[in-house]
């Protein structure tokens, strides 16, 4: 497996990569000491893994645009052409989107320096879980670790980078301001800006799609438990955070923290 970090945003040894997990999830974690890969088509945003012109032609097949101001930007005819766009092209371009999803795996975290509140309530509960690492030092073990399994889906690519977040969905027809270039799972609409999201991403040849797995599970290197830091919710109940002390010292692990976010005085 071909592994590379994409140039946008890349790590240095001040960024730290955060994982909330539910209880079950951590579970999986520790007892099976790999990573899990969702495919896109899994995500709950439809357009996930899509490319900017698949999502402008369906936007505009839907809604086609009728701001004068168009033809002046895209010059003389440009709001009849967008008329012709029709529903057949809707349908071919979300096909192209479904095959880019089929053949996308991502595993997901958020790059910043400290623990965010928002991220508890948006993908945890009471009784979840944290884990913390230095990103530099996980994405270095982890590619050792890769290019050490080369058996590892050779036909695929590893790729891992921040999230770029744009005015994608539907799209900014006036915006022509310069991109990153990015791989299409590496973009998201700005709407979801707040996850500052860094991704583990394998991809597949699109001819392999109709026998791909809904997910990849991939091992994770021997020193990653001790690398990383397990920070338990912040109203999580005392009881339930012992239940987890037991955990960690049954899979040697070191002890859990709890949370430094104070919610009563």
């Amino acid at each position: 497996m071909i592994f590379e970090e994409e140039s946008y945003k890349k790590l240095d040894e001040r960024d730290f990569l955060w994982k909330y997990l539910d209880f079950h999830k951590f579970i999986d974690l520790t007892s099976n000491k790999t990573l899990h890969f969702s495919r896109l088509d899994q995500f709950k945003d439809p357009f996930e893994g899509a490319t900017r012109k698949a999502i402008y032609d369906i936007n505009i097949a839907n809604t086609p645009p009728t701001n004068p101001a168009l033809e002046d930007t895209f010059g003389k005819g440009f709001l009849e052409n967008q008329k012709s766009i029709n529903q057949k092209t809707v349908s071919d371009n979300k096909k192209e989107i479904e095959k880019s999803q089929k053949s996308q795996f991502v595993n997901c975290w958020v790059k910043r320096d400290r623990e965010s509140m928002a991220m508890w309530d948006l993908y945890s509960n009471s009784d979840s879980i944290a884990i913390v690492i230095k990103g530099l030092k996980f994405i270095e073990n982890l590619q050792k670790s890769i290019k050490i399994q080369a058996e590892l889906l050779p036909k695929n690519y590893f790729n891992v980078g921040s999230v770029f977040y744009d005015k994608i969905n539907p799209p900014d027809y006036f915006d022509k301001t310069d991109k990153p270039n990015r791989l299409n799972s590496f973009k998201k609409d700005i709407c979801f800006s707040h996850e500052e999201e860094y991704r583990l991403v394998i991809s597949s040849p699109t001819s392999m799609i109709e026998n791909n797995p809904k997910f990849h599970k991939i091992n994770l290197y021997e020193s990653f438990f001790d690398d990383i830091t397990i920070i338990c919710h912040p109203k999580m109940q005392d009881w339930k955070f012992k239940n987890i002390e037991c955990l960690c010292e049954k899979f040697h692990i070191k002890p859990p923290r709890k949370s430094k976010i104070e919610l009563n005085f």
